[in-house]
């Protein structure tokens, strides 16, 4: 940030010879109206004092000292040198010329400590998408459209969002406000903070919650709806996205030990033990008369032979997705239903698995139905190894 440095260059070049001629007293007093006006602006605005600001206050106070002193000399009639006094109307220029940039970084510093860092702003024509940063991590909003709304009541402002993040949103709120854009200063010239605030308060607020489910790692398309009689109402849109519910994936998706597959399932696939990796590969599988077996292959890259290991773990119906629903508590419920139906097993594996080949196994579930089998999630346990002998 350029603040602090700009506060040391203007506090260097205030460091004035205390020698001011009685043609100076005009300037000093402009000085001094313009120090005493940011003062004012400092005090109006209830901000927690960060480093920045406390860095502002201490050079508005070392600009009025040195305003005062500058005063206290031109009236007493101190004489000076021209090139002394030649030198001090350059200090004075270039002290008021960094007053008036001062005074401009001063504004902008308030209104993003007013503000906040978390709105997003959006105009007529603006292209791409903004950043909502919010507790649960950063959200990409892209403004798509406005268009009025069907029943003639506002204009639809239709976003995508953006999540990147590893939760998935099932609740979450919009709020701001629109209105007409900010008034723009005069070349060379900082905002007047009554001009900001007559147009802070035109702004008409708003704040919509939605229940649409936003994906982890993907985008969705959601509509505001804003109370605005014309399109020109939306020539600017300031919000911010407050996060209301959220969750991190079920705890049936595969973790560091267990893995997730179905009948359908293509390839090999990894299962973590305390020994080491087996690759495990479905073959197949076929009904019988009191169940289903699944025809598999177990890989053992391992320089041991496995004499006895189990596979246990659940198995149920395909569980819901949660994208398949606007709703939360309708997916909850789903998802209540659904674990009913999962239903525990322990599978002893047949024989031995002989080490640096693959070992073709058939695996007995007690169900006769194939959609109950959609959903594996399973472990192996090695009880007993052996080595060959030296």
């Amino acid at each position: 940030m350029r603040f602090p440095l700009l506060f040391t260059a203007l506090a260097s070049g205030l460091l004035l010879n205390s020698c001011v001629p009685d043609s100076t007293s005009k300037t000093t007093a402009q000085l001094q109206e313009r120090v005493k006006r940011l003062e004012e602006q400092l005090q109006e605005n209830e901000l927690q004092l960060t480093e920045t600001e406390v860095a502002a206050r201490e050079t508005v106070a070392l600009i009025r000292d040195r305003v005062q002193q500058l005063e206290r000399s031109a009236a007493e009639g101190t004489s000076a040198s021209g090139g002394v006094q030649e030198a001090i109307a350059r200090q004075l220029e270039l002290t008021q010329a960094q007053l008036m940039e001062f005074q401009g970084a001063i504004n902008s510093l308030l209104e993003l400590t007013h503000t906040g860092q978390n709105w997003i702003r959006f105009g007529l024509g603006y292209a791409g998408h903004a950043v909502a940063r919010t507790p649960h991590g950063s959200f990409l909003v892209e403004l798509r459209s406005q268009e009025p709304a069907k029943d003639g009541k506002g204009h639809v402002v239709k976003l995508r969002i953006g999540n990147s993040t590893s939760l998935t949103i099932h609740k979450f709120m919009l709020s701001g406000h629109f209105g007409a854009p900010p008034p723009e200063p005069k070349a060379g010239t900082a905002p007047a903070p009554e001009t900001q605030r007559e147009w802070e308060s035109r702004l008409r607020p708003f704040e919509q919650s939605f229940t649409t489910v936003l994906p982890n790692a993907s985008w969705k398309e959601v509509d505001l709806l804003l109370p605005a009689e014309r399109l020109a109402d939306l020539r600017f849109i300031r919000m911010r996205m407050e996060v209301e519910r959220a969750s991190l994936p079920e705890a049936t998706e595969s973790g560091p030990e267990r893995l997730r597959i179905g009948l359908e399932s293509k390839g090999g696939f990894i299962l973590h033990t305390d020994h080491g990796s087996i690759i495990m590969a479905l073959e197949g599988h076929r009904k019988t008369a009191d169940g289903h077996e699944l025809q598999v292959r177990f890989g053992n890259p391992l320089g041991l032979t496995v004499t006895r290991c189990t596979l246990q773990g659940r198995h149920g119906p395909e569980p819901p997705k949660i994208e398949a629903f606007s709703d939360f508590e309708k997916y909850r419920f789903a998802l209540s239903e659904w674990q009913q139906r999962v239903r525990p097993f322990d599978l002893d594996v047949p024989g031995e698995l002989l080490p640096f080949t693959w070992n073709p196994k058939t695996l007995k579930f007690p169900t006769k139905d194939p959609a109950e089998l959609a959903f594996i999630e399973c472990r192996l346990l090695v009880k007993n190894v052996s080595l060959r002998q030296p």
